[in-house]
């Protein structure tokens, strides 16, 4: 019997689709981790080491996992004092990926009303270490071997929340073994776990005039959103999915409005108030193509920031107009925040637009 045809109220019926939307996304999160460790099997992971901002990383990786950890009512303490003096050597991408993955971790793992911590320091060994701590079960020493093995499940009888696919350990501990860095775990059952990454550091300051010029190095290498600018944001997108991400990304920004629009017609209309800081279209739209939207946005309005999201890059015509920046989908959201607090600051986003 089809699920249609179940005699549903409206509460069983949302239950069930929230059950057949969590199942959907767990397997495309196996997925997605089973193609990236086949990519690292085969070699076919293209990972560039670089100076990275610690504190950045840090920063966008705790604005993803912060609404999952709000829903479980955890406490997600970043307490990277002195972070932003430490640069490491490292896939700026791929940095992201492991603290997304070992703070995911930690906060399913973590029971109602506690606590995740992200700290930073350096190691003895003078290498830079970033520790993501939980007040979790904690785990047994028989088990600490077995962690970053694939399909291994930490505590998976714990209380029946984890959902997690038993790949991301294993995936995170990859990730670091291409970066040349180090991972690892202390635990105490009943206390809680503290996971780390370690990493050599991009600089080292011996004297003043050095640490002079890494500092102004580092100035010009990049740029860097401190403070979050405010704006208004306008979405066209007609996916309820994608519009629920966005909101909850954009909850670590509250000086960013966010209006949305379901199709074309209704972002046209929205446009015509005028004051829109920064327009994110999709180019599906149900009613129209996003690359008319664009034409009719670039005759009267020339100077308006506007990001493009495609199914593809092949999606993109030879005769698309003129738009900042491209992101393909599934989206990187702290790419995406990254390039929305750049446009709201005022900053090009340095891209090749076409």
């Amino acid at each position: 019997m089809q699920l249609a045809e179940l005699d549903l109220d409206a509460q069983q019926r949302a239950e069930s689709v929230e059950q057949i939307v969590r199942a959907g996304e767990h397997l495309r999160d196996l997925i997605d981790q089973l193609l990236d460790l086949s990519r690292i099997e085969a070699g076919q992971l293209s990972v560039r080491t670089e100076d990275v901002d610690t504190a950045k990383v840090i920063r966008e990786a705790i604005d993803l996992v912060g609404p999952l950890a709000m829903s479980r009512s955890i406490s997600l303490v970043d307490d990277r004092r002195g972070a932003e003096r430490h640069h490491v050597l490292a896939d700026q991408r791929c940095l992201r990926q492991v603290l997304l993955n070992l703070l995911g971790n930690a906060v399913k793992y973590t029971p109602a009303n506690g606590r995740v911590k992200v700290d930073v320091g350096e190691a003895d060994d003078g290498n830079i270490r970033i520790t993501v701590n939980d007040t979790g079960p904690g785990i047994a020493p028989e088990s600490i071997d077995e962690l970053f093995r694939p399909f291994h499940r930490l505590q998976p009888e714990h209380d029946g929340r984890s959902e997690g696919t038993g790949l991301g350990l294993a995936l995170t501990a990859r990730l670091m073994d291409e970066m040349g860095g180090s991972i690892g775990v202390d635990s105490v059952v009943g206390v809680g776990s503290s996971f780390w990454v370690e990493f050599p550091p991009a600089t080292t300051v011996t004297n003043q005039a050095t640490d002079s010029l890494t500092a102004t190095t580092r100035a010009v290498s990049a740029p860097h959103v401190d403070d979050f600018s405010p704006g208004v944001l306008l979405y066209v997108e007609d996916d309820e999915a994608s519009v629920r991400m966005m909101e909850a990304a954009l909850a670590s920004r509250p000086l960013i409005e966010l209006r949305t629009a379901r199709n074309a017609a209704d972002g046209a209309a929205q446009l015509l108030v005028g004051d829109i800081d920064l327009v994110l279209l999709d180019i599906g739209l149900p009613d129209r193509s996003g690359w008319d939207l664009l034409s009719d946005i670039r005759s009267t309005a020339p100077d308006l920031p506007v990001v493009v999201l495609t199914a593809g890059a092949d999606a993109v015509p030879p005769t698309a107009p003129r738009h900042d920046h491209l992101f393909t989908k599934p989206l990187d959201v702290p790419e995406a925040l990254r390039a929305i607090d750049l446009v709201l600051a005022g900053s090009s986003l340095g891209d090749d637009a076409s």
